[in-house]
């Protein structure tokens, strides 16, 4: 038998005719028919078996540089036994590795022959091994499967084919997935519609629906450019559009999608839109809520400014209110005019609190706060007066976790969100649920969650405030947190702004979900510790020492300064006064004696903060008090770290400042 092709071929004999034709047809049909690879060559396989009793026919593809068996997993086991099936595997390795029928010798007896499937471009795509005793019979095998490969090589190529075309679909369908985008057809003349899976999926909708028609499309959509998208996908306008839509359901934004959409004529048929929709939800809301960030610390830099200054003639007014208090006699009427404007100023104190709170620029005094108690208490308040038609209800899941914040900030920020859901809700029925939990937040999940916050990975007490209210819509929700912007005719606009800035001082962030006439829900995370309040006990006052002790006196503001030197000097110290911090550097480098320094924070020349480090570069217990109405952006913790300094908020009475300075000079001894 010649390596190239066999001998003897009997191609007259109608046995052989008759089986060639009907491998023929049937391989046709099932290639037609998109049968699987393993089963058309099991069928011409099963067909060359005939030629002679005790033949077998293993068909062999060859794929990555290997030669596999092509068994057909839904026909009946009639696999040889490993020993014949090693040869076999031998011959049809010979015979893919020469690209000729081969023959494979086991011993004396056994005789293996393979004959090769060749491709087009004279690529071996795979081999017919046949293990037959009788050499007649195997002649005519041969001679068949050799005729055969032909139709072999038209089933393989069709299933690379196939294969070939489903890891493409496949991948561009994970491609797709990942990438949140879908493709569209649009025929404008018929209006026909065609989507992929990521599309059906990107709306939600089922598979089955089908796709809506254009114009129902269209409506689901808002946006200036929804008319250029309605023109496109119509026919008509440019050929290309390219745009960002909302994606709006019940009137409420839940999506936005990005088209490029492009129209492309057909040879001899109506051009056809074709393009992608994306996502780009996700990148939309982290853009506006760095633009919202943007925003509100441009406004927080110019309220907290303003708070600074505006507490500076508090403290003044506060300081010259106490003098006077001190020369009118008791029963004097004056007095109730001092105390009339002393309620003034307290009440305006409260207003450049808020201010400063919106700003993320209040002092924080820290402290282990139990937020489920203090929560609780808090809806209890908040219960009673709420109208009798809401109901609130509670469900607290994090008291064995405390919040490391300041007690009173944090009782803002739940007072705040509890009574605005309770508003939202009006005096019709209606429901208010307050709850919290424990949670781990990653920095992925803090991103989803708390867009917008600078949330650092750990353990968070999340506070959730759900009404089923009035609910916002979206120009709404995004202008909450603005400074004296409100919805209520009596409201001043400060409450949400001031929670804001409380969140941003203690690492904390917030998230809102709203849609209109369905509700509101609020979610605040709040950075959790498990340690145990601690309790700081705050030495009793006494007396002046009766020698007049020196006290440095830093302040830029006249009106304060010379009130609190009053002050300290009816208290029998000796005061000496700087109008800036440079000042007040220089008075300590001259080695005097002094038994406190109290300072403000921002002032000229030097800051409270350096004035600071040149007293403590020559003492180390000299008492210091450091006045501040505006942090801004400098980092107290050194001052506040300190066992002989103390920090006070402005706007402060010059009793205080004298109070603070006694604790500390008893507490150093």
């Amino acid at each position: 038998m010649s390596e190239d092709e066999p001998e003897g071929r009997e191609q007259s004999s109608p046995a052989f005719a008759e089986a060639l034709r009907e491998g023929q047809l049937l391989v046709l049909e099932q290639i037609a028919a998109g049968d699987a690879l393993s089963s058309v060559l099991a069928t011409l396989s099963a067909i060359v078996e005939q030629t002679g009793e005790g033949t077998i026919v293993v068909p062999f593809v060859a794929e990555a540089g290997r030669v596999v068996p092509a068994w057909d997993p839904h026909a009946v086991e009639t696999r040889p036994a490993s020993a014949v099936l090693t040869q076999l595997h031998e011959a049809a390795m010979n015979a893919v590795r020469t690209r000729r029928t081969g023959v494979s010798v086991d011993g004396a007896v056994r005789v293996y022959v393979a004959t090769p499937v060749l491709g087009p471009a004279a690529d071996v795509l795979g081999a017919f091994a046949i293990d037959q005793p009788d050499p007649t019979a195997r002649q005519h095998a041969v001679e068949l499967a050799y005729h055969f490969a032909s139709l072999a090589s038209v089933a393989i190529r069709t299933d690379q084919r196939d294969r070939s075309l489903r890891r493409s679909q496949e991948a561009l369908a994970t491609a797709q997935r990942v990438g949140r985008f879908g493709d569209l057809t649009v025929d404008p003349t018929s209006g026909t519609v065609a989507w992929s899976d990521q599309t059906y999926a990107l709306y939600g909708r089922d598979r089955a629906e089908g796709p809506p028609p254009v114009e129902t499309f269209c409506a689901w959509h808002r946006g200036p450019d929804v008319d250029g998208l309605r023109a496109m996908l119509a026919g008509e306008g440019p050929a290309r559009f390219d745009a960002e839509l909302a994606v709006v359901r019940d009137d409420a934004v839940v999506a936005y999608h990005r088209f490029v959409l492009a129209r492309e004529a057909q040879p001899d048929a109506t051009p056809t839109v074709t393009g992608t929709v994306h996502d780009v939800t996700e990148r939309r809301r982290t853009e506006e809520a760095f633009q919202q960030a943007q925003r509100l610390e441009s406004l927080g830099l110019l309220a907290g400014g303003v708070a600074h200054d505006f507490n500076n003639l508090l403290a003044a007014i506060v300081a010259n209110l106490g003098l006077l208090e001190r020369r009118i006699e008791k029963d004097d009427g004056a007095r109730r005019l001092v105390g009339a404007i002393d309620r003034i100023v307290h009440r305006a104190t409260d207003l450049t609190r808020q201010i400063l709170a919106y700003a993320g620029r209040s002092q924080v005094r820290l402290d282990y706060v139990d937020f489920d108690r203090l929560a609780d208490e808090l809806v209890d308040l908040l219960e009673a007066t709420a109208p009798r038609a809401v109901k609130i209800e509670r469900a607290f899941g994090a008291e064995s976790v405390q919040v490391l914040g300041d007690s009173a900030q944090v009782q803002q920020v739940v007072m705040n969100l509890v009574k605005n859901a309770i508003d939202a809700v009006g005096d019709g029925p209606g429901r208010v649920r307050v709850s919290s939990a424990v949670e781990t937040v990653g920095a992925e999940d803090a991103r989803v969650r708390f867009p917008g916050s600078e949330l650092r990975p750990g353990c968070f007490v999340v506070l959730t405030v759900v009404d089923d209210g009035c609910g916002m819509a979206p120009e709404t929700a995004s202008r909450i947190f603005d400074p004296f912007f409100t919805t209520k005719s009596t409201g001043r606009g400060l409450g949400l702004s001031a929670v804001r800035g409380i969140l941003k001082a203690h690492g904390a962030g917030i998230s809102i979900d709203s849609v209109v006439g369905l509700g509101t829900t609020f979610r605040v995370a709040f950075p959790a510790s498990e340690l145990s309040a601690k309790t700081v006990e705050v030495p009793s006052e006494r007396p002046a020492p009766r020698a007049r002790p020196r006290v440095l006196l830093a302040e830029d503001e006249p009106a304060l300064r010379e009130a609190v030197a009053e002050v300290f000097s009816t208290a029998g110290y000796d005061v000496v006064t700087c109008d800036d911090g440079g000042a007040a550097v220089l008075e300590i480098g001259r080695g005097q004696v002094l038994e406190a320094i109290v300072s403000d924070l921002r002032m000229p020349v030097a800051t409270g903060l350096e004035v600071h480090a040149a007293l403590r570069a020559t003492s180390t217990s000299c008492p210091f008090v450091l006045c501040t109405g505006y942090a801004g952006d400098s980092d107290l913790s050194v001052v506040e770290s300190d066992p002989a300094a103390v920090v006070v908020a402005k706007p402060v009475h010059p009793e205080e400042l004298l109070r603070a300075v006694r604790r500390l000079r008893k507490a150093l001894g």
